[in-house]
């Protein structure tokens, strides 16, 4: 199982990934980096490619196949793309989870 530091640079991976597609502003790789909401960067597109890019990253690291979109209970109240943070915590509780 990926430790919470793995997963973050799994995401920060797939940050340089999407900030080569990204024609005007890029996307922080902090912990704090808003991704989606009033101050994300973040259009839908361009969420839809960060979380392929985010589960191909996660799947190199662990070797399992990782989904995260699949639904969990609070998932659309509190769904985990507001920021770095908040989803490498939501990929961390719910690894086990995610990856069946």
């Amino acid at each position: 199982m990926l430790e919470i530091t793995e997963i973050t640079e799994a995401i920060f991976r797939a940050i340089d990934q999407v900030n080569l597609q990204l024609a005007k502003e890029k996307l922080e790789k902090s912990e704090d980096a808003i991704l989606t909401g009033k101050s994300g960067k973040l259009d839908s597109l361009g969420l839809i490619n960060f979380i392929v890019a985010v589960e191909e990253e996660l799947e190199e690291a662990s070797g399992m196949s990782i989904s995260l979109t699949t639904q969990t209970p609070g998932f659309r109240k509190n769904h985990p793309f507001t920021s770095v943070r908040t989803l490498a915590e939501y990929i961390n509780v719910h690894f086990h989870e995610l990856a069946n």
